[in-house]
């Protein structure tokens, strides 16, 4: 399918799609442990709404790199263990929103 997507080469790649695009990307949220949707969910509830949304984008970007790395690791197999949820691997293929571009 066109919307499906390597974990490896969304982590490379979203950064890069547009900001009209930006809420497409948080469809891999539920894929996450309830540990890093909960830590998402602060960041955006706690972000100061007069700083730029490009610094949003920024943070928020590295945070949920850093959740998926964390699910990855040892600590994040046995989270995700626990919640009876699929372990990730960077070979992991996931299904986006139609509209996210996959193409270079």
């Amino acid at each position: 399918m066109d919307n499906e997507i390597t974990l490896k080469d969304f982590m490379e790649k979203f950064e890069s799609w547009e900001d009209e695009e930006r809420g497409k990307i948080m469809g891999i949220v539920p894929l996450l442990t309830s540990i890093s949707r909960r830590e998402l969910q602060q960041f955006q509830n706690n972000w100061d709404p007069d700083k730029p949304f490009s610094e949003f984008t920024l943070h928020q970007n590295t945070l949920l790199k850093q959740c998926i790395l964390l699910e990855m690791s040892s600590l994040g197999v046995a989270a995700r263990t626990s919640e009876g949820l699929e372990l990730l691997t960077p070979d992991t293929v996931i299904t986006l929103p139609e509209s996210v571009p996959l193409e270079e």
